[in-house]
């Protein structure tokens, strides 16, 4: 759903407060627990610069676009949790003038992601 509140459709979303985003503590209990969730399926993922066209490789001496925005999403950090995954990462990359390619392969699981974890 793309829309303005589109998260408002899911009732128990549209009653809560808006406290209840205010200042939540993060522990490494909830850290612990987003890794478990998201390693549960078999990751067969893949991130690409681009599809059949020419892709820049940049300037001479630096890194290529995608490289750069590849390596901005991971000194990101991964927010709060300090996790770090394959949709933050795209949502990084796409963001340049090339159009990644992002999908899964082989005997992906639906739901499968790629964990970073800053230490």
């Amino acid at each position: 759903m793309d829309a303005c509140f589109g998260g408002t459709f899911d009732q128990a979303l549209a009653k809560r407060g808006e406290d209840d985003n205010e200042d939540i503590a993060f522990s490494a209990a909830d850290q612990a627990d987003l890794i478990k969730r998201k390693l549960q399926y078999k990751s067969r993922l893949y991130l690409t610069s681009g599809g059949k066209d020419y892709v820049s490789d940049g300037r001479p001496g630096r890194h290529s676009p995608f490289a750069s925005r590849f390596l901005e999403a991971l000194r990101s950090g991964g927010g709060r949790l300090r996790v770090l995954t394959t949709v933050t990462i795209h949502s990084y990359v796409e963001a340049g003038k090339q159009v990644p390619r992002y999908g899964s392969f082989g005997d992906n699981e639906p739901g499968s992601e790629f964990v970073f974890v800053r230490k």
